[in-house]
């Protein structure tokens, strides 16, 4: 009886050569070969056995007739029975773990390919037989049936033209073939298990049966013969080889490292359901328990425990390279993760490792090999159907490909190639920021390019990325962790001592520098003009920018004061005008109301002119010898040239002054005093020995902004 090890059905068309695949990979006669007609009705399961033997299943009884195993072979003296499938016990290696199934082949009969998509039922892993010829309407509906029941697939292309160039697994024309393979695969959206690195693997099986002597010049029927007599008279005309070079035509047939490959994937799947994969995977829980809790040691135990109770299986190797990777173990980490990738060469999360690991070794060269395997994979794959989580997923380790193959790119001097990897991430087909990815990583792409752009001279992609970094952190309530930015700011050389404690201590200031950025590149674009400039950077920001950012050019208030009131009424105008004139000794207040109101209405115009509004304290004071009047500003405009006009009596006698100031700023907080301003001393009169001064009054306060009807009085 056949064990119930997991299960490798090998499907396709009729006369693609899946009979001669089941004889390549047991490297034995075993099945039945033949041409003109499908030589495979019934489905054969291959299993291990000490001895070898035939069996027929009876469909209705269940029964097993033992069958002469030459006749099995033959095709000869089976029993007169309705048959559900044969069974075929071996002593064969890539039997120890797996059975294989033998499938009647598509497009013979309805039967049959009733038979064929029945095989599928059970099965664990699909060998895909295919032709060196574009995929048939048939094919492709058996691809889908594939991917809608989830199997895991591989595809072998039987180059079995005898035509020159098709004939040869690796020539142009098969690796034409073969993309277009593919491309037909990847729209069934469930991509195949690849071999070696590659989706659709070309071999000819003619040349490796032939290759290893399994095809003699006697004892064949008459297709065989014919195929005999092609592989001598191909290998002498168009290989230069003659009929003995086995060993040449061996390696030209390119099936040996499929067979490789296919014993290690079935290696794995063999511990799938075993005794020996379950006791492994309980130690593989027992390395992670380990990990979390900080006990290295007792995690490389558990994994080595893992790998020495199920070798080959991909849940152990990838333990023992994670818990080696946490001891800093690199050359031990590479050795399991290669190990996992000769069974998957696609494996993005064990390529990602091996390039870490790579990477720890400073051997960036080796890193970015890895890296950019990742990249091509994710990019060739980006079309295939996934559900929006997957999408998410694939997005966010293609921004870290890029951003690891750009660090190993930076820290190996190629500042130039570093900087078009980044630049990648943005303009590559894929767009991978369009997706909902991680909000820390997207900004340490957008604020990283922005300011690497910036410092190289690029305004124009300088200024994009930091409107876009911007856009992305508006109404965040808090800026997302970016200790891997500011890491990254110190590799690129864009932070130094005189700027670092300032600049990036903290996560908050990213706004305040991509704003710095911003409104830096929008003056450079504008040949500095401070108008234009700012119209463009009111249409990129998404944050209030503060002072630092355009103390520089303080013309850049009252037109942002205007574009912006245009646009939101949540604009605190009176911080921006009292920060203009804090910083500058603008008198002529008429220009800049002019050009802060030319777009403004409603509550912010209404802000602005309450903002700019002239105010001042006069205090007045007559007690013994102060005799003094002291004007303070407590507007925002810097004032000049004051006018006070003040009317008193002195002794009942009715006087007016005017204490004026022409050559002093009056800027809001500050002020001016007139001393012994009246004519007497007190106001007790001549008890005192002077005038007494009362009915003291303000008539009018001015200066050269205009005339100040907020005037508060102190006496």
């Amino acid at each position: 009886m056949i064990s119930k090890s997991p299960t490798v059905g090998i499907v396709g068309c009729f006369q693609n050569g899946k009979s001669t695949l089941v004889n390549c990979l047991l490297d034995d006669k075993v099945a039945m070969t033949g041409d003109g007609s499908a030589t495979t009705h019934l489905s054969t399961v291959y299993g291990w056995g000490e001895v070898q033997d035939a069996k027929g299943v009876c469909v209705t009884t269940g029964i097993r007739h033992a069958i002469p195993f030459h006749d099995y072979v033959e095709g000869r003296n089976l029993p007169d029975l309705k048959l559900s499938h044969f069974e075929v016990n071996l002593w064969k290696p890539l039997l120890q773990h797996v059975n294989v199934v033998d499938t009647p082949g598509f497009e013979n009969c309805d039967e049959d390919n009733e038979t064929a998509i029945r095989s599928l039922e059970g099965t664990d892993f699909v060998i895909f037989v295919v032709s060196n010829k574009a995929l048939s309407q048939v094919e492709i509906g058996l691809l889908k049936t594939i991917a809608q029941r989830n199997l895991p697939f591989t595809v072998l292309m039987n180059c079995k033209s005898i035509s020159k160039g098709l004939w040869e697994p690796l020539s142009q024309a098969n690796q034409r073939i073969c993309q277009q393979i593919e491309s037909s695969l990847k729209a069934a959206g469930h991509p195949p298990y690849p071999i070696n690195g590659q989706y659709v693997w070309p071999a000819n099986l003619a040349w490796f049966w032939y290759a290893t002597q399994h095809m003699h010049g006697n004892n064949l029927n008459e297709a065989e013969e014919d195929l005999f007599n092609n592989v001598q008279s191909f290998m002498s005309k168009s290989l230069n080889l003659s009929s003995y070079d086995y060993s040449t035509l061996l390696e030209k047939s390119n099936f040996l490292p499929f067979r490789k490959t296919i014993q290690r994937i079935t290696t794995h799947y063999g511990y799938l359901n075993s005794d020996s994969g379950k006791l492994a995977l309980s130690y593989v829980k027992m390395a992670e328990t380990a990990l979390d809790n900080g006990e290295l040691d007792k995690a490389m135990i558990a994994a080595e425990r893992a790998c020495y109770v199920a070798p080959g299986f991909k849940p152990s190797l990838q333990s023992r390279a994670v818990v080696c990777f946490e001891r800093k173990e690199y050359d031990e980490t590479i050795n399991s993760t290669t190990s996992m990738l000769e069974i998957d060469a696609r494996d993005i999360e064990t390529l990602f490792l091996r390039a870490k690991a790579y990477f720890e070794m400073k051997d960036y060269e080796l890193a970015k090999r890895d890296l950019c395997c990742i990249t091509e994979l994710l990019e060739s794959e980006w079309h295939i159907v996934w559900e929006d989580s997957d999408k998410v997923i694939q997005a966010t380790k293609l921004i870290d490909a890029y951003m690891m193959k750009m660090e190993c790119e930076q820290r190996a001097g190629d500042s130039v190639t570093a900087l078009e990897t980044l630049r990648h991430i943005i303009k590559c087909e894929q767009k991978p920021l369009d997706n909902d990815i991680d909000l820390s990583l997207e900004l340490t792409v957008l604020s990283l390019l922005a300011t690497i752009e910036f410092d190289r001279g690029d305004k124009e992609e300088a200024r994009d990325a930091a409107a876009q970094a911007l856009r992305l952190l508006h109404g965040q309530k808090d800026v997302p962790n970016i200790e891997r930015l500011l890491g990254l700011y110190h590799l690129f050389g864009l932070v130094n001592a005189s700027n670092e404690d300032s600049l990036h201590k903290n996560a908050s200031e990213i706004i305040v520098q991509l704003l710095r950025v911003l409104w830096k590149s929008c003056l450079f674009l504008a040949d500095n003009d401070i108008k234009h400039a700012t119209m463009d950077f009111t249409e990129r920001m998404s944050h209030f920018p503060p002072q630092s950012v355009w103390m520089e050019e303080t013309e850049f208030v009252p037109y942002f004061i205007s574009y912006m009131g245009r646009k939101d009424d949540s604009i605190d105008v009176e911080s921006y005008v009292k920060q203009y004139f804090y910083l500058t000794n603008d008198m002529d207040l008429s220009s800049f109301i002019f050009k802060a109101s030319d777009c403004l209405s409603g509550k912010p115009k209404e802000a602005l002119i309450d903002a700019v509004k002239l105010k001042c304290k006069v205090k007045i004071n007559t007690i013994l010898n102060m005799n003094s009047i002291e004007f303070f500003n407590y507007g925002y405009p810097v004032l000049s040239e004051i006018d006070v006009t003040v009317k008193y009596k002195a002794n009942d006698v009715l006087k007016s002054k005017i204490f004026s100031e022409r050559n002093k700023f009056i800027p809001n907080g500050t002020s001016i005093k007139w001393t012994n301003v009246f004519d007497g001393k007190s106001m007790f009169g001549s008890f005192f020995g002077g005038n007494k001064i009362a009915d003291i009054e303000i008539t009018l306060v001015s200066s050269k902004q205009g005339i100040i009807d907020d005037v508060k009085i102190e006496k």
